[in-house]
């Protein structure tokens, strides 16, 4: 199983995030132009209507989540990452895809890697963690 930055090809035309959206993501994440950029891609590649967004099915739908036996617990990442990203979607907006993806990194903040853990073992939502989790 590869990881979401080996990606797929997308030859020569790669998609480009516009400037606006480009520095807000860097706001969102602390991260810089070329890992944004490479996000951006990805998730291009995996938005298969070119709606913007994301269903569930089509980020359920990436083979690198679709192998992960906590799939349905990144998904539900999505939401805090979401309220991170001052998002309100029901789909999965590319601000909500980045700042999870960057959490997710080596070089992501590790405050924030200790909470979204911590919210995937906390199966059952209630702020603790125990047997039934």
């Amino acid at each position: 199983m590869g990881n979401l930055f080996s990606g797929r090809d997308g030859g020569e035309d790669k998609p480009r995030l516009e400037e606006e959206r480009m520095e807000e993501a860097i706001m969102l994440t602390g991260m810089g132009k070329e890992y944004i950029s490479k996000v951006y891609e990805i998730w291009s590649s995996y938005d298969a209507n070119n709606d913007g967004k994301m269903s569930k099915e089509e980020f359920l739908d990436i083979p690198e989540i679709k192998a992960n036996p906590l799939k349905e617990g990144l998904y539900q990442l999505l939401d805090l990452a979401s309220s991170g990203a001052g998002d309100q979607e029901e789909e999965v907006t590319f601000n909500a895809f980045v700042v999870l993806l960057s959490v997710m990194s080596l070089d992501g903040p590790l405050d924030k890697k200790m909470l979204y853990a911590f919210r995937l073992i906390d199966t059952g939502d209630d702020g603790r963690i125990d047997e039934q989790d």
